[in-house]
């Protein structure tokens, strides 16, 4: 039983024109909206409890990693390297919204 609310979908030229509306229909009614290119999916407009949530699961999923790189003693890994990330191969160099 999928419990996630279906994403709204919305060309990028509809979101452009009407982005106060895809703005309120995400904060008031916490909707979740899929911005398309040519028919397929670019972008996400979420809600900050989204963005949090995810932020929050991303970090859990790097601590997993890290402590898995540092439970095996033939791939040990340098303060360096944990303190800059390069430890985490196959990252896809996600950014932060502040």
């Amino acid at each position: 039983m999928n419990t996630e609310p279906e994403a709204t979908e919305v060309s990028a030229s509809a979101a452009r024109q009407s982005l106060s509306k895809i703005i309120d229909a995400v904060r008031v009614d916490g909707e979740r909206i899929r911005v398309t290119q040519h028919g397929r999916p670019v972008a996400a407009v979420i809600g900050v409890e989204d963005l949090a949530l995810l932020q929050r699961l991303e970090d859990r999923m790097d601590v997993a990693e890290a402590r898995r790189h540092m439970q095996e003693p033939a791939d040990r890994v340098s303060l360096e390297a944990l303190r800059s990330g390069s430890f985490l191969e196959g990252k896809s160099g996600r950014r932060r919204v502040k």
